[in-house]
């Protein structure tokens, strides 16, 4: 694989590690004549080429099959890199934790293309550049709420694990709500809301654009308790007593 901006000694670095030429030097001298460039992508020979196959195609272009990856609303850094590495020969799902958790909640949920042998680095720009361009449709939102995007993408990860999509606008009311007036949000998709006041740290997964949307729309409800009933309906409860009378749709 040749990374997007690699110049051709780079590239030529990279094709004598990974053995697949000898002279980085007369590889540089037959692109310059080829094509003046390396392009990026996945490459794939049958059999051991010849030191001018290689120069040649990659002047030219990736040769190399595209393997179709669908990642999940709401997938968490793990899940998706479990994803990946089912997905992608050889993925280094290590590495590409160590790069990835520290954009948790900004890996959009998508369809991607990409080559047997990317780097987990270019898997996760991929996926933060995919999510930057779709939050530009919600940009005036975001600059008109009185949250901060971080918190917005913290609560929208929270809602896709606890809510369907249609519930997701008024349990965002809610726990905005119990945010508010100083109440533990006990969300039980992370525990640590029963313990500790507050959002979340960090994102426990990596919202769409449905479960930011609706972070950013709350609808307002008297709300202050809901739960999830065996049959999926979801029950509202304005006091801790209603609350409690609900817990028999559990059953």
């Amino acid at each position: 694989v040749i990374e997007t901006g690699a110049t051709i000694t780079s590239a030529g670095d990279s094709l004598r590690t990974a053995h697949g030429i000898r002279s980085r030097t007369l590889f540089s001298i037959l692109v310059n004549i080829f094509g003046d460039k390396v392009v990026a992508g996945g490459y794939v020979f049958e059999r051991p080429p010849m030191l001018f196959q290689v120069a040649w195609q990659t002047s030219q272009g990736g040769n190399a099959p595209q393997v179709r990856v669908t990642v999940p609303e709401g997938a968490s850094v793990k899940e998706i890199g479990d994803i990946l590495g089912a997905a992608l020969p050889d993925f280094d799902k290590v590495a590409f934790t160590k790069v990835a958790v520290g954009n948790a909640g900004y890996l959009f949920p998508e369809t991607y293309f990409f080559t047997p042998g990317t780097a987990p680095q270019t898997v996760v720009a991929a996926m933060r550049r995919t999510f930057d361009e779709k939050i530009t449709t919600l940009a005036p939102d975001i600059a008109s709420s009185t949250h901060t995007l971080g918190d917005v993408v913290i609560l929208s990860s929270i809602l896709e694990k606890e809510a369907r999509p249609k519930d997701q606008s008024i349990i965002a009311g809610i726990l905005w709500k119990r945010l508010s007036i100083g109440m533990r949000l006990q969300v039980d998709v992370d525990p640590s809301t029963y313990d500790h006041a507050g959002l979340p740290p960090r994102p426990i997964g990596n919202p769409g654009l449905g479960a930011i949307a609706a972070a950013l729309h709350p609808t307002k409800t008297p709300y202050l308790y809901y739960l999830t009933g065996s049959d999926g309906t979801m029950h509202y409860a304005k006091t801790f007593a209603e609350h409690t009378a609900n817990r028999k749709y559990l059953k």
